[in-house]
């Protein structure tokens, strides 16, 4: 078998691996959602805000609840899978 044959071989078993293993739309919008909903959540616990901050926890919890809101629709928007296999333009 030639070294040409060869590359043909690996790079056709590449595109078949990596098609078969894109994930579901829905799968990888759920994947982001999470990981962008971790970051906030992370943040929010960071903050400067006294435990006696009536307000300021009141700010952080709707900073939360509509931060879940935007990341939702950002997310729905923004994230799609295109089930391609190789990329032209």
């Amino acid at each position: 078998m030639s070294k040409s044959s060869v590359w043909v071989l690996v790079i056709i078993g590449l595109i078949i691996i990596f098609t078969i293993t894109n994930p579901k739309e829905q799968a990888h919008k759920d994947a982001v959602k999470s990981k962008i909903t971790s970051v906030l959540h992370k943040n929010m616990s960071e903050s400067k805000v006294s435990d006696d901050d009536t307000w300021g926890k009141i700010g952080e919890g709707l900073g939360v609840l509509f931060g879940g809101v935007i990341i939702d629709k950002l997310v729905d928007n923004f994230v799609s899978c295109n089930k391609t296999a190789l990329f032209f333009h």
